[in-house]
């Protein structure tokens, strides 16, 4: 909320927070863009617990009649950093006794400010208030700043707004009901296994991928999803059944390869033991050749002693001295 005003140049502290804000007939543009899906899917995927992300900026009219154009921030945030005593703080609702955390990221992309914020979830109020938040599928953010260049304007419909081309931002908040209503917290991290917890978070999350371009649109997905439940039901079935048979498929599969292969190792057991105790029998038949070899020389040598002594005692008995 527009906290102190001024028609002239002493306009000081702006922290956009629409808390107390009733309509009163203003006219919002509102052109959303939603964050890309390479920025949401790394989110998910590396983001610890209590990390938030979204816009807290934009250049686009907001309930209050102000205009921020794009980059306005860059110096002051350049400047102050996001860390140390002068750093741009993160608080909930704009409440200086109420820091949340920490701000991780805070850059300007495609004209518009991108807020990454880390909720200190040891301090009570914070974890609450996070808890609020995943169960709502986010909240909203809001800036609180010191303006230093701005200008009233009209538009082509003659009515006055403030543009505020350059400011020294203080903080940014986590608020219920933001100013700028393209302010959104378009990430709170809460999703596990890549599903969203609850149906909030499902319509929050179709606009953030892009395949919604609003909630209201995405809430029109939900509610025709809902209508033709019985049409998923079905095809839910019917991908169950597919996928029970598809498995059952491989695990047979897999079942007919390990027999194969336990039967194929089996052979390969089989033949080594066979070509092992072939090996030992050709072995053992080796040994008794060789045995056999070293004793026919001995043999063939006492036959022939034998024969010589025979043939000796032969001659002398029939010897003339011998018949003498």
């Amino acid at each position: 909320m527009l906290t102190e005003r001024s028609q002239t140049a002493d306009l000081k502290f702006f922290a956009k927070d629409s808390s107390r804000f009733a309509a009163d007939g203003i006219r919002i543009d509102v052109t959303f863009e939603p964050a890309s899906e390479g920025e949401i899917k790394l989110l998910v995927a590396e983001a610890p617990e209590g990390y938030v992300a979204g816009w807290a900026s934009t250049p686009t009219r907001d309930h209050y009649g102000h205009e921020v154009v794009s980059g306005a921030f860059d110096e002051s945030i350049k400047k102050r950093g996001i860390l140390g005593p002068q750093g741009i703080k993160f608080l909930i609702g704009h409440d200086s006794g109420k820091p949340a955390g920490v701000i991780k990221v805070l850059e300007t992309r495609n004209g518009r400010l991108w807020i990454e914020a880390q909720f200190n979830l040891s301090i009570s109020y914070v974890k609450d208030y996070y808890e609020a938040a995943k169960m709502n599928g986010g909240m909203n953010f809001s800036v609180g700043f010191f303006s230093q260049d701005y200008e009233w304007k009209e538009d082509d419909n003659e009515r006055e707004y403030l543009q505020i081309n350059r400011g020294d931002l203080v903080e940014v908040s986590a608020v219920t009901f933001p100013g700028n209503e393209e302010c959104e917290m378009q990430f709170v991290k809460q999703i596990e296994n890549g599903k969203p917890a609850t149906m909030a978070t499902f319509v929050k999350h179709l606009v953030a991928s892009g395949h919604a371009k609003s909630r209201n649109e995405a809430q029109a997905i939900v509610d025709l999803v809902k209508l033709n439940i019985d049409l998923f039901a079905k095809s839910f079935k019917a991908a169950d059944e597919q996928e029970d048979a598809d498995l059952a498929e491989r695990v047979n599969k897999i079942l007919e390869d390990r027999a194969t292969k336990e039967a194929s190792e089996a052979a390969e057991l089989a033949k080594q033991a066979a070509d092992a105790e072939e090996a030992a029998r050709l072995a053992k038949e080796s040994e008794e050749a060789e045995n056999l070899d070293e004793d026919a020389p001995v043999l063939e040598v006492d036959k022939l002693s034998e024969l010589t002594a025979k043939i000796a005692k032969m001659r002398e008995l029939l010897s003339p001295a011998a018949t003498e």
